[in-house]
């Protein structure tokens, strides 16, 4: 009789263990992918899209000294008028996920540098408290005041978590 209480005991111990966590024939969670049209959506309600421009390849290359197939997709938008919000955000080629994030912090640092006091001075703290940010493949880069550059850093979390 003890020997089957033993046996029992073993058995629903083993049973609690095999409920907890993945096992071999359970699929793990899976990681968020979003493309880039589900980023720039999220991102696009955080800011006056009408006052941006996106940016085409060519231009995106060039502003990041980056050849194409460091990304496998991407979206900049830059401001159209006197207001200076502006972001990017890249899905980066596998394996050029720190290239990318070198790319966006020195582009960071160029309109810094270039940045005119004497031109929209209520504009500067958007370009020098600017936040630049990844998560795996996903790279992101937010020019705006702090409330919107919060929004849109949640928003980015959000999918990318």
């Amino acid at each position: 009789m003890k020997k089957i209480a033993a046996i029992l005991l073993l058995l629903a111990i083993a049973a609690g263990f095999a409920s907890c966590g993945n096992t071999p024939d359970s699929p793990a969670s899976p990681a968020k992918e979003p493309t880039i049209e589900e980023l720039t959506t999220e991102l696009d309600k955080v800011f006056d899209a009408d006052a941006m421009h996106e940016l085409d390849a060519e231009r995106v290359e060039r502003e990041l000294g980056l050849s194409a197939d460091a990304f496998t997709a991407y979206a900049m938008k830059v401001p159209t008028g006197t207001n200076m919000d502006e972001y990017g955000v890249f899905i980066a080629a596998s394996g050029r996920e720190q290239e990318v994030m070198n790319a966006v912090n020195a582009y960071i640092g160029s309109r810094q540098e270039r940045w005119m006091d004497e031109y929209l001075p209520d504009e500067r703290p958007k370009i020098f408290d600017a936040q630049a940010k990844s998560q795996g493949k996903y790279v992101i880069y937010v020019m705006a005041f702090e409330d919107n550059r919060s929004k849109a850093i949640n928003a980015f979390d959000k999918l990318t978590k």
